[in-house]
């Protein structure tokens, strides 16, 4: 019995960037292919029932989620929102930094500082 060739569309992220994207795979194996790789947070894409048209949102740090829309491909993400049109939400800076962790071995994190953020404050 030969069954179709069924497509999965699989969410990724870079551990080194943190950026997240989306991936095409197949569920006979096979490397995924990259659609869309970007320093965002996307949410789970949701797929029109009869057209091949998805609505997601995506996000940053110093921006809130927008509201997207995309084909199959995800060549192309297009801004139908404007949520941060009047900036309503603090912004800040994010970026990768190394870390210690426990056991004194070497990690990589994700640094989040508010806008207005100054080391030598103490903050107790």
């Amino acid at each position: 019995m030969d069954r179709p060739r069924e497509s999965l569309l699989l969410s990724g992220e870079n551990m080194t960037t943190y950026d997240q994207g989306f991936f095409r795979g197949s569920i006979d194996g096979g490397e995924p292919k990259q659609l869309v790789m970007a320093a965002k947070a996307f949410s789970a894409p949701v797929k029109a029932k009869d057209a091949d048209v998805y609505l997601l949102t995506g996000q940053t740090f110093k921006r809130v989620s927008d509201l997207l829309t995309t084909d199959g491909t995800f060549k192309e993400l297009r801004k139908v929102s404007d949520a941060n049109r009047k900036n309503w939400f603090p912004v800040g800076q994010c970026g990768t930094g190394a870390v210690q962790e426990c056991r004194r071995r070497g990690a990589q994190a994700a640094l989040y500082k508010p806008e207005n953020f100054d080391p030598r404050r103490n903050i107790r």
